[in-house]
């Protein structure tokens, strides 16, 4: 009797847990047949064809811009100025009367040192003739002489105040602001004004650590604004003879040709480090970074889905510039690489691009 009782027992546990795994087993294919009616994962990107670029490292330095041509012009006499023949901020000509003093008293000494100059050079050519006869002792025909001497040296005295009080422009160039004004007086050693030349070149001064790569005289050099992306192309014309004690640093010196940059001023100054290389060129955006290293995405056709299929490539990186990275190892130059959005995909993942013509 018990052993009848265990058996049906048994046969109905049976048929309950058949029954149960029929359930579960149709319940199973109905959520993936439910999951199968939906369509794959996929991601859109930006891609591009990689393209090879040349590239040299580089590193960036600040300079200064310099005139060949530069001077600031000081009073070395007092005076009351009696005219002012520029403005400032004007173009002005070399020899261009910039300021005059006062010469009313030198020209003064001047009419009577000449007067006096005449007098004394008549009696002297007198006494030439008086000496050759000994009609005259030598000690006169000597002080006639020195008479003569002295009345020049004092000329040209008279003549070096007047031209210290006439202030010209000793180049053509532009000069700088100035305040000054008809009857004002000025002591020696003040500042008339600054002139810079007008010149077709301009130099950029810079200095680098000693433990850079040297430089030498027709090296280029690319220089930019510190306010703009404006480039000039500079060639390199000279350099320190000594390395800087305070830094150990060895200053340079650029020529710029055909520019107009205000003298003084900062610039950024971009200097190779290496030897130019052809290498593989993409977007930052296109990097990607965890703790196996840097890495790309290569989209490889899917023809059956009409997209691509994300594949992750390893890369080695050079350098970059904020913008655009540069690559030496991991990436052949026509390969289609997914660049802004790649940080969704993952490897496998259907991709769809909104440039598939231009990924052809």
């Amino acid at each position: 009797m018990n052993k009848k009782v265990w058996l049906k027992t048994l046969l109905l546990c049976a048929a309950i847990f058949s029954a149960l795994t029929l359930f579960k087993v149709m319940e199973i294919r109905a959520a993936i047949a439910f999951g199968e009616s939906f369509p794959e994962h996929s991601e859109t990107v930006k891609s591009m064809k990689a393209k090879t670029a040349t590239y040299a490292h580089m590193t960036e330095v600040l300079g200064e811009v310099k005139a060949p041509q530069k001077v600031t012009l000081l009073s070395e006499v007092p005076g009351r100025i009696t005219k002012v023949n520029f403005t400032s901020g004007q173009t002005v000509a070399k020899d261009q009367l910039l300021v005059q003093l006062d010469i009313s008293e030198e020209n003064a000494q001047l009419t009577a040192a000449k007067a006096k100059l005449t007098l004394a050079t008549s009696i002297h050519q007198r006494n030439q003739t008086l000496i050759k006869r000994k009609a005259i002792s030598q000690e006169r025909f000597d002080k006639s002489y020195a008479d003569v001497a002295t009345l020049k040296a004092d000329m040209a005295r008279i003549n070096a105040v007047i031209r210290k009080k006439t202030i010209k422009a000793p180049f053509t160039g532009k000069v700088g602001l100035h305040a000054l004004q008809v009857g004002q007086f000025i002591l020696d050693g003040v500042t008339i004004t600054n002139i810079v030349g007008n010149t077709a070149t301009q130099w950029v001064e810079f200095r680098l650590p000693e433990t850079y790569p040297v430089l030498y005289q027709g090296d280029t050099i690319n220089v930019s604004l510190l306010t703009t992306d404006q480039t000039f192309t500079a060639k390199v014309i000279a350099s320190s003879a000594l390395i800087d004690d305070a830094d150990r640093s060895l200053a340079y010196r650029a020529q710029l040709n055909g520019t107009n940059l205000a003298d003084q001023s900062s610039v950024r100054v971009h200097v190779p480090l290496s030897s130019p290389a052809e290498l593989i060129e993409l977007p930052l955006t296109a990097i990607q970074q965890d703790s196996s290293g840097s890495f790309v995405y290569r989209l490889d056709t899917d023809e059956a889905n009409h997209g691509f299929r994300a594949t992750r490539i390893p890369v080695k990186l050079t350098s970059n510039d904020g913008i655009t990275a540069f690559i030496t190892d991991g990436v052949e130059a026509g390969e289609h690489i997914a660049t802004d959005g790649a940080f969704k995909l993952f490897p496998g993942v259907l991709t769809f691009t909104g440039n598939e013509e231009a990924a052809k």
